[in-house]
């Protein structure tokens, strides 16, 4: 399973989701409510469930439809340090990611773009991988719904790849994974590169 989500912390902050009990009560269970209320930074720490829960709820898509029912139904137990980080690019923002992976190896991306900016950072991560001729597809599963982006190749093979799409406000991120691959990451290090974009444990 693979699934990315992300969540522009610093706009979020202006929502004051925190302070409204309601919408908490709707979304998180009693323990991640106990947790937000416990943590220093009340808007942080919602925001990281919140991100924990979609990223979840992406990779369960990747096998077939999942209906979640409420979001109460995804209870985030632990969130292991390598699956997600947070970086500020400037005094304005600062940027959360979570990656939810049973993947030995995978490559998450964040930067500033648009829904097909991000295709092509995917298509261009498939490319130095030798997958040259991947595209990206989604399936139609009936009244307007898509399922997850699949990648698909002509005259390569392109099984045991998943991918997991994320946007939020003008950032945009994918993850990518291949259950394939020898060894493992488990580290997972985090480091930002020249472009201005997050990358976190390489393939």
């Amino acid at each position: 399973m693979l699934g990315i989500d992300l969540v522009e912390l610093s706009a979020a902050r202006e929502l004051r989701k925190s302070a409204d009990l309601r919408w908490r009560a709707r979304v998180f269970t009693y323990e991640e409510n106990a947790r937000i209320d416990r943590a220093a930074d009340p808007e942080r720490e919602l925001w990281t469930l919140w991100a924990a829960k979609e990223s979840y709820y992406k990779a369960r898509q990747q096998h077939g439809p999942w209906k979640r029912g409420s979001w109460r139904n995804v209870a985030v137990l632990a969130l292991p340090a390598a699956v997600r980080f947070t970086h500020a690019f400037d005094e304005a923002t600062e940027l959360l990611c979570c990656v939810c992976s049973d993947h030995p190896h995978w490559v998450a991306r964040v930067q500033r773009g648009d829904s097909a900016r991000v295709r092509l950072l995917v298509l261009d991560e498939l490319a130095r991988r030798g997958l040259r001729d991947a595209a990206i597809e989604r399936q139609e599963l009936g009244e307007g719904r898509l399922g997850p982006p699949r990648i698909v190749g002509s005259a390569t093979d392109a099984s045991g790849w998943e991918l997991s799409l994320a946007h939020d406000g003008p950032w945009v991120g994918f993850a990518l994974g291949h259950l394939g691959l020898e060894g493992t990451d488990e580290s997972a290090e985090l480091r930002v590169a020249e472009e201005r974009a997050l990358e976190l444990g390489p393939l």
